[in-house]
């Protein structure tokens, strides 16, 4: 049950700053610096999905994220990963797309507010730092547990091969 409580305060917090954005920042015009020439928050509607791409296209991108999404639930509720990291990685993936997903269903644009200022780079959100790090944590835990899982077959095999006689040296 404790995904369901990090589901829902990551849901709070994207939906929070994007609603304290929206109403403190003039949309396209305004900023607040948080670190002189590194970071600011901007105000900034997104029509399209990452990078801006299919913008306008807002009923595609809908159904499309509400299909990955009740992809993601299926893993999460039904599957239920046996991993607490795994487990983690597709709720923070779950969440930061439902709270893309509202925005994009009930106003038609995502509210982007995280703008790096040193690099030229998209204006991202929370939900979208969810959703790219619970996939980087996928990512590294099936990397991890393919590596771990590829030591225990070769030590498996190895132990086979010392049972046989195989490997000792000794003639059979």
């Amino acid at each position: 049950m404790w995904y369901a409580i990090v589901a829902i305060l990551i849901l709070i917090a994207d939906q929070g700053l994007k609603y304290w954005v929206t109403v403190n920042i003039p949309l396209d015009t305004g900023h607040v610096t948080l670190i002189p020439g590194v970071l600011e928050l901007t105000n900034i509607h997104n029509n399209g999905a990452a990078f801006s791409m299919l913008a306008g296209k807002r009923w595609l991108l809908v159904g499309v994220t509400g299909v990955a999404l009740l992809a993601v639930a299926y893993f999460v509720f039904v599957r239920r990963p046996k991993s607490k990291v795994e487990h983690l990685a597709l709720i923070m993936i779950f969440a930061g797309g439902v709270g893309n997903w509202i925005d994009r269903f009930l106003n038609g644009t995502v509210v982007d507010y995280v703008n790096f200022q040193f690099v030229s780079f998209a204006i991202f959100n929370f939900a979208d730092v969810c959703v790219t790090g619970g996939f980087a944590l996928l990512i590294v835990w099936f990397i991890v547990a393919e590596v771990k899982a590829k030591r225990l077959r070769d030590a498996q095999a190895a132990a086979d091969d010392e049972d046989c006689g195989t490997g000792t040296g000794a003639e059979p």
